[in-house]
């Protein structure tokens, strides 16, 4: 079959389960990673190269750098004059076919045959699980960063010797390990997982480049011209990441209420992290039950090893090892040479693993605990597995079943991708609006914590103040240790002149989260309406320490002082509001300045 027939089927197929897509808003952090970030609409390419993913929109902390990414979102913006959500759709499907064609012409390289090849391409293209990271516009970091890994690995095996022996001319190989080193800051500058192409180079060398003998000098300077420029990508990724977010590492700041590892060390991880892997495997193979949301407690916690998705999980993670490591172990002791069905089967297991393990809580815990876009890049490991699968189940019948059987497969991969465009077109509507999405989230994970909170703000926003009071107790239940839901509980309790329980809610939120201004803040007041001017002003300084833009606690704290007769102090505090912004107490500061300067009061 021709690429550019194979090329038009995967586009074909790829329009077919996302075209509804097209019409679909900005929904939740799309809305500010896109149509209201300052970053895409200036598009300075020295800014976003030095910038983290998040500058100038919303506080969540500064740990990621996807400059990439951020650059795709500002040369959209260039080209259509504004944010337009058709544009950012259409761009992630295409990026999406992309990525489905580039892993069949990889799989292609690495022996594959065309059977297992397009089968693997069409199910990725179709897949429902992968609706999350098309259908939703801040899902186009992980369609990069997957697409230009597969681009990497593609000009890395022209980088020496290819999978069927074939030597490539110097010009070639020298412009396959330049043109990997570009794509390979591509891949990591588009999302943290795109690391995960370093070591699938390793293992292709492995498979299909490991000398005859293991002194052999020339493969290794052959090699290491080879790496040279993927490494000094990696370092440049580095150092700008390092510049651009002020830390190295730079570890991800982690939320007990998005990720139920946190707070559990070594072993008591274990069988929640292989109940998860069991939960992605069997959505890959049933995508159904799927939700926009896990976080608050819809992924329980796993006390024991024996339970039925911690075991699963585990028997999922040992047949994918011992498909990924055996052909490379009998191929490194050169036990043999494994077969080009073998390796395929190898480096299919080790796509699906390699990406997995930096985002399935095994070695490492990641901040959004379980989400379904993360498992886009390993997904193509996963496809990969299943058209090699398919392709052999004819092979060990006698040869006058084979055709009927091949036929058979066929028909049954046809059916399949019908179900597959169906059901995506069908979930990936939970992406349209935001109210779409959170209650979808409702539908299939009643537990969801964002969902919840979503229900209750907008009871808040409706004045319908009961029953939010009541969806906010219902979160508190769902994540007890969640602050945004006892703080806003305590603004309610407080407008509705409980301030007992308000105070109670607001020293909740402060246990929960001690490093929020705003929560100090809303405590303060409280203290200062029930009389406890002491606990009040320690609330108050606290919130100003913290975040010294709060002209609100600034302004009451002010007040506080100035009735206290610290006159010079409350001077201090009302010309900081002032200078944020605050006319209306430039009176205040005229008076507090007269009154200190009449007690000789000194300024602190």
């Amino acid at each position: 079959m021709r690429r550019p027939l194979v090329a038009a089927a995967i586009l074909v197929l790829s329009f077919a389960a996302y075209a509804p897509s097209l019409q679909f808003k900005y929904v939740q952090d799309s809305f500010h990673a896109v149509k209201i970030n300052p970053v895409v609409e200036r598009g300075d390419v020295g800014e976003i190269f030095t910038s983290d993913y998040w500058k100038d929109t919303i506080s969540l902390a500064r740990t990621l750098y996807r400059p990439v990414t951020v650059l795709s979102f500002a040369v959209e913006r260039a080209a259509t004059g504004e944010a337009d959500p058709k544009a950012s759709h259409l761009i992630n499907i295409l990026v999406h076919a992309g990525t489905a064609f580039l892993l069949f012409v990889f799989v292609r390289r690495i022996g594959a045959g065309e059977f297992a090849s397009s089968v693997a391409a069409a199910v990725f293209a179709v897949h429902p699980l992968l609706s999350q990271a098309v259908a939703n516009v801040v899902g186009r970091a992980d369609l990069l960063a997957t697409i230009f890994s597969l681009a990497a690995l593609t000009t890395f095996s022209f980088a020496g010797r290819g999978p069927g022996g074939s030597i490539p001319g110097p010009v070639a190989e020298r412009a396959g390990a330049w043109a990997t080193g570009l794509l390979v800051f591509a891949a990591l500058g588009s999302k943290e997982i795109g690391v995960a192409v370093i070591p699938l180079m390793l293992v292709f060398d492995l498979l299909y480049r490991f000398p005859d003998r293991a002194s052999d000098r020339g493969w290794w300077m052959d090699r290491v011209g080879a790496w040279m420029p993927s490494a000094i990508a990696t370092l440049i990724y580095v150092h700008l990441r390092t510049i651009a977010i002020g830390d190295f590492p730079g570890w991800q700041r982690l939320a007990a209420e998005d990720n139920v590892l946190v707070g559990l060390d070594g072993f008591a991880r274990v069988p929640t992290a292989l109940a998860m892997l069991a939960r992605y495997v069997g959505l890959l193979f049933w995508p159904r039950g799927m939700s926009p949301d896990y976080s608050g407690s819809v992924i329980g916690r796993e006390s024991s090893l024996l339970g039925v998705l911690p075991l699963a999980g585990g028997v999922v993670l040992l047949v994918l090892a011992g498909l990924a490591v055996l052909p490379l172990v009998a191929r490194l002791l050169r036990r043999g040479d494994p077969s080009s069905f073998d390796r395929s089967v190898s480096f299919g297991a080790w796509l699906f693993l390699a990406p997995y393990l930096l985002i399935g809580n095994l070695l490492v815990l990641n901040a959004a605990g379980f989400a379904e876009r993360l498992i886009y890049f390993p997904a193509t490991g996963f496809c990969l597995l299943l058209g090699l699968a398919l392709d052999r189940a004819a092979s060990w019948l006698p040869a006058e079943r084979r055709t009927r059987v091949r036929w058979g497969v066929g028909l049954g991969v046809a059916i399949l991708l019908l179900a597959g465009i169906a059901q995506t077109r069908r979930v990936s509507r939970m992406w349209a609006t935001n109210d779409a999405m959170f209650a979808y989230a409702l539908e299939v994970a009643p537990r969801s914590l964002r969902a919840n909170m979503a229900r209750a703000g907008n009871l808040e926003a409706e004045g319908k103040l009961d029953e939010a009071l009541v969806a906010y107790e219902w979160v508190n239940e769902i994540a007890p240790d969640y602050g945004g839901a006892w703080l806003s509980r305590g603004v309610l309790l407080a407008r509705a002149g409980d301030l007992a329980g308000a105070e109670r809610s607001f020293r909740r939120a402060v246990d929960a989260r001690p490093g929020i201004g705003e929560v100090h803040m809303n405590l303060g007041l409280v203290l200062l309406h029930r009389g406890d001017r002491g606990g009040a002003e320690r609330e108050l300084r606290r919130a100003l320490l913290l975040n010294p833009g709060l002209v609100k606690a600034a302004a009451q704290l002010g007040h506080l002082l100035f009735q206290s007769g610290r006159y010079a102090e409350a001077a201090h505090f009302y010309a900081g509001c002032v200078q944020l912004g605050r006319e209306d107490l430039r009176g205040n500061l005229r008076e507090a300045r007269a009154r200190a300067h009449a007690s000789a009061t000194p300024l602190r």
